[in-house]
């Protein structure tokens, strides 16, 4: 099944949220590591098949935290 986000750069993922239709629910999946964050519209159905419209990690920007990671491997997805 192919899904249905696409990896984007940071700026594509920050203007896709700015530009989003609708208001969108930032929501922060704290079992994974890094935390995961997805922003959610939740008209478009139930958590979290239908309702995630994009999505990141919580990086640390900070080289000696657990969590670093550089800008250019940061990964960003938004729907297609």
């Amino acid at each position: 099944m192919e899904s249905p986000f696409r990896k984007a750069n940071r700026n594509e993922f920050e203007d896709f949220i700015k530009k989003y239709p609708r208001v969108l629910e930032r929501h922060i999946v704290a079992f994974c590591t890094p935390p995961m964050i997805t922003y959610n519209d939740f008209e478009r159905g139930g958590y979290p098949e239908k309702s995630i419209v994009a999505y990141t990690y919580m990086y640390d920007d900070d080289p000696s935290e657990w969590c670093y990671v550089p800008e250019e491997e940061k990964e960003y997805y938004v729907l297609k």
